[in-house]
């Protein structure tokens, strides 16, 4: 790996971790910045993830955003999931959701904790039949009318 790299005129240092960092840049690693520079911030929950698992491959066609939950799970698969798999997993977590007794539709968990100043694991919670309720609503995925 190289000792450092440069990214839109900014040195970039291997770390032993096998990332390239910038300890005065916020973020301070260098996929993240990408992927920022790119898409706009990282949302709240989420993290930045190289699809192939290589730390110093930083094309942002390698990147990908997805829950700390689902990066979890992924790495403790201890192997590789193909791209269509972490698809499915993103594209789950960013299926909207409806509050039953307001009618809101909000279209993520995430949009939904936020505006109801609930945390996203509980309403998470409440649509996999965990907890009843969330903040004192009902939860389901939205699904339009036929």
């Amino acid at each position: 790996m190289k000792k450092h790299i440069l990214y839109n005129g900014i040195k970039w240092y291997s770390h032993p971790s096998g990332y390239y960092n910038n300890n005065s840049m916020n973020p301070t690693k260098l996929h993240i910045r990408i992927w920022i520079d790119a898409n706009g911030p990282v949302p709240k929950g989420c993290v930045i993830h190289h699809k192939d698992e290589i730390k110093t491959h930083n094309d942002l066609d390698n990147l990908q955003c997805m829950t700390k939950a689902e990066h979890s799970r992924l790495h403790q698969l201890g192997k590789v999931v193909s791209e269509v798999t972490i698809s499915k997993l993103s594209k789950a977590n960013f299926k909207p959701i409806t509050c039953e007794e307001t009618k809101e539709v909000f279209k993520s968990v995430n949009a939904a904790a936020k505006a109801k100043g609930i945390t996203s694991s509980v309403i998470s919670n409440s649509l996999s039949g965990r907890y009843k309720t969330a903040g004192g609503y009902h939860w389901q995925y939205y699904r339009e009318e036929l």
